[in-house]
């Protein structure tokens, strides 16, 4: 055979053995090979050993070429048993004549030769690709309006195995066409990997019921879709998933330049890791489910990012992102957009799921959000630099799990339409923290609620000029454990259409405004509703510029502490303070309480509403009736120069309370009455040290526009009375007592050290005028003593 001596040993020993697989007689043709590795005609005879391939003969490639890439032409349309490419680089240009391979194509060699197969010009017809397997490498390229349908694997079987699958041009497709349904693959094994790019208009489709695996079982692999009109289908209507980084592997998808992909199903990290970009206005439409991170132990990201860049998710898991024991995260960036039925982070067993919003125009659009469904997961999202997340349904935070989130930056926003839940009432927690210009709008009922479980409280907590929430429903705050709070502070503010109800049923929880913060509300408040007695629900009011107003509706505070302290403000429509139960209202320290129609304390029954203000400067003034004890009990209590006006009447029912303290700047009456003055019950006077009466000395208790009644009960410092007068009650001092040398109405230890300190001289402790303080005069004083 002097041919074989004019080939390569490499070369001469692969004919060798095709000569004995054709003398052998198969019943499926020869295999022909392809002699030189230069340009020719498909059909010439001489460019084959055993002549032109068949029907059922195979087209080998196999001649090491020294890496060239050679072209053959093609004058008709042919069909041949099956093409292998193993060390050479043919480019098959079709001329628009068709190739059918009845078996499959195959191109896998050694990695110096990097055999290479380009498909050019017509469509070619095989039942199976491989490209780079078995430890080989190869590239196969379609392009200027190449086709081909048939199944698909790249990189396939023992470590090393390397193969590039490359579709080109506006006329060029690959369609994926296997109905027994198995997989398209590539990166397919440990230690193997795959490349695929789509590009310049070209498309690649996918059947129904059709599994695509890119990376699995150890693999890596990397689909490239790229270009205007460059697209990637998987058909509807099948049972198929498209997974990215399936049983250990590692799968990428990458969208770019106005390239689309639709998929019935997305599974990016399917118990393994995976990657999905989007950019440069590409598109992504899924229409049963996307999730970012499924399977236990699977690590999976997606990151859109650019203007017109979109991600559309239909179906009822439109997009999650970290399930069954994943992680998965999800970055919206730089004006990309997700438009999704729904959206979930860590749910339905998931380790933790993340989302990321940032960048003017970033938006992400949802029917529905839901994070941390089960007990240990964590979810987490951030919207900041002005992007936008958009809920059309009900927001729901933390089912069980554990939920923190970030509305961060001017322009930054959550708008939920319906309500918007932070916690939830089955034991999850949550943190949302709207700051640097955020803002958190709801149509609903914001709730910040905290279940049975032992795990963090939930919290919202809105911080800084700028920053806002508005509720179109009601704020709900309640935990069934302390900790459960809404925060409002340095200047932020909040806007409730609707008035918020805090600690229902006597459920711990805290709403706080502070540092200058602004809460504004129409509807009403409802403070520990239902609860009888509340220590652990309280609403605190502080600091010079905070101002709380509920402006169209009564206040009820039935049980549980209101506290306004440090130069703050509170007003209200109608405060009800002991609707029921045991209710406090604190003010202190220059705060201003300001009422527009009637303060009422204790009602409804055994209602206990108690009035506290102390402090100079500090003032409550209603416009209406003040009213201590309507059908309950209530305590009033003002101390150190603080004061409390009416502009209408006061009454004090008989088991209520009145109790004042005089300091050192109390000139004015502490309690002053547009109206009538009605009285009852108890009268509580005291005197701090150094504001005491001389005898004689008168103090207003009531400045009144008329007085009716008297008090029940009185209790004073000794040798004081209540004067009761047509305008007006006041304190007299009316004798000095013997002995009482500090003007407090009691004899005791004080009095005594100032007579032994005077002791052998004149003055106040000479209480027998005989001129000189001794042993008589003590034992006038001892003989007056009252034991204070």
């Amino acid at each position: 055979m002097s041919w074989s001596r004019s080939l390569p040993i490499a070369a001469r020993t692969h004919v060798v053995g095709l000569f004995i697989l054709t003398m052998a007689g198969s019943a499926h043709g020869a295999d022909k090979l392809w002699l030189t590795p230069t340009a020719g005609p498909f059909g010439l005879s001489t460019k084959w050993l055993g002549g032109v391939p068949g029907p059922f003969d195979g087209a080998v490639f196999g001649l090491q070429s020294g890496n060239v890439p050679f072209q053959v032409t093609f004058a008709a349309p042919t069909t041949v048993g099956f093409v292998r490419v193993e060390d050479q680089r043919p480019v098959f240009l079709l001329g628009g004549n068709s190739l059918t391979s009845q078996g499959t194509i195959w191109v896998s060699g050694t990695n110096a030769q990097s055999p290479a197969l380009t498909l050019d010009g017509a469509p070619f017809i095989a039942s199976w690709i491989e490209v780079g397997r078995d430890g080989g490498v190869g590239t196969l390229a379609l392009q200027n309006g190449a086709s081909w349908e048939g199944g698909i694997v790249v990189g396939h079987g023992a470590p090393g195995s390397e193969g590039h699958l490359v579709v080109s041009g506006s006329t060029t497709s690959v369609r994926h066409l296997d109905s027994s349904g198995t997989e398209f693959r590539l990166g397919d094994g440990a230690g193997a990997s795959a490349t695929m790019r789509v590009e310049a208009g070209a498309s690649l489709t996918m059947t129904p019921w059709t599994y695509a695996n890119l990376g699995s079982s150890g693999g890596d692999a990397t689909l490239t879709v790229t270009g205007d009109d460059s697209a990637l289908n998987f058909e509807l209507g099948g049972g198929g998933e498209f997974r990215l980084g399936w049983w250990g592997g590692h799968g990428a998808l990458r969208l770019e330049d106005g390239a689309s992909a639709a998929l019935s199903s997305l599974n990016v990290g399917a118990s393994g890791s995976g990657e999905l970009v989007m950019s440069g206005g590409a598109t992504l439409t899924t229409t049963c489910c996307g999730y970012v991170g499924s399977g236990l132990g699977s690590v999976a990201t997606a990151t859109l990012s650019g203007l017109g860049t979109k991600w559309t998710g239909v179906g009822v898991d439109a997009v999650t992102a970290g399930e069954f024991g994943s992680t998965g995260s999800i970055a919206v960036l730089d004006g990309a957009a997700i438009e999704a039925e729904g959206f979930q982070l860590a749910n339905e067993g998931g380790l933790s799921g993340s989302l990321l919003v940032s960048g003017r125009g970033s938006v992400v659009h949802t029917g529905g959000f839901s994070t941390a469904g089960v007990p240990d997961a964590s979810a987490e999202f951030d919207i900041v630099d002005a992007g936008l997340l958009e809920i059309e349904g009900f927001g729901f935070l933390s089912f069980a799990g554990s939920t923190a989130g970030t509305i961060d930056g001017a322009g930054s926003r959550l708008d939920c339409d319906a309500d918007f839940v932070v916690g939830s009432g089955e034991g999850g927690d949550a943190l949302v923290t709207v700051s640097n210009g955020g803002t958190l709008e709801t149509g609903g009922i914001l709730y910040a609620l905290r279940g049975l479980q032992d795990v963090n409280p939930a919290a919202l907590v809105v911080d800084g000029a700028g920053s806002k929430v508005l509720a179109g429903g009601r704020l709900y705050v309640r935990g069934d454990k302390p900790g459960t709070s809404v925060i409002v502070r340095h200047g932020a503010q909040a806007s409730l259409f609707s008035g918020a109800t805090l600690g229902e049923f006597g459920s711990p929880c805290e709403l706080r405004a502070e540092s200058g913060a602004q809460i504004v509300s129409l509807g009403g408040l409802s403070v520990g509703a239902g609860a009888g007695v509340a220590p652990d629900v309280k609403f605190s009011i502080r600091d010079p510029g905070t101002s709380v107003t509920f402006e169209a509706s009564p206040c009820y505070v039935d049980a549980g502490l209101v506290e306004c302290v440090d130069a703050a403000v509170f007003s209200a429509l109608e405060l009800n303070v002991g609707w029921g139960g045991e209710a406090d209202l604190h003010v202190s320290g220059s705060a201003f309480v300001g009422v527009f129609g009637r303060l009422t304390l204790g009602n409804i029954g055994n209602g206990e509403g108690t009035l506290h203000v102390s402090g100079a400067g500090s003032l409550v003034s209603c416009g209406s009736d003040l009213v201590s004890g309507f059908d309950g009990t209530g305590h009033i209590s003002i101390s150190e120069g603080a004061f409390v006006a009416t502009a209408g009447n006061y009454y004090q029912e008989l088991d209520s309370s009145l109790s004042v303290e005089f300091g050192l700047d109390s000139s004015a009456a502490p309690l002053f009455v547009l109206g009538t003055a009605n009285l009852g019950g108890t009268l509580s006077v005291q005197f701090l040290r150094g504001a005491e009466l001389e005898v004689g000395e008168t103090r207003l208790i009531i400045d009144a526009g008329a007085v009716n009644g008297v008090f029940a009960t009185t209790s004073l410092p000794p040798q004081h009375e209540v004067s009761y007068g047509p305008a007006g009650v006041s304190i007299v001092r009316v004798a000095s007592v013997l002995g009482d040398l500090n003007n407090d109405g009691l004899v005791g230890g004080s009095d005594l050290a100032e007579l032994l300190g005077a002791w052998g001289n004149s003055g106040a402790a000479d209480l027998n005028g005989d001129g000189v303080v001794d042993a008589a005069d003590l034992a006038l004083l001892l003989g007056a003593w009252s034991g204070a």
